[in-house]
């Protein structure tokens, strides 16, 4: 159990560097799940409104930086356009949440 909070302590502080330069007014939130047996990193981005090239690009290098200081894992990103008010359902942990 401590080694799996550890790990998703790591991931999320990794994804929070990751996220540095990359989030834009429409970011709603960043989701992070890790599956620590089958080793797999689950990244969630959630915009507000329509996706283009850039925001899709901007998320896609968070992904590759975050992912990049576990070598040993496979990555799982969803980019995803969740318009608000609509809820976020989606398990994991926040490792960015916009105010709204």
């Amino acid at each position: 159990m401590q080694e799996n909070l550890t790990e998703i302590i790591n991931v999320l502080l990794s994804m929070q560097r990751a996220l540095l330069g990359v989030v834009t007014p429409s970011l709603r939130a960043v989701v992070i799940d890790v599956d620590t047996v089958d080793k797999i990193l689950f990244f969630n981005f959630f915009y507000d409104g329509e996706i283009n090239d850039d925001l899709f690009d901007l998320a896609s290098i968070a992904c590759t930086e975050a992912s990049a200081n576990f070598p040993e894992y496979q990555v799982r990103d969803v980019i995803e356009q969740v318009d608000y008010p609509k809820a976020i359902n989606v398990k994991g942990d926040y490792a960015f949440l916009r105010k709204e």
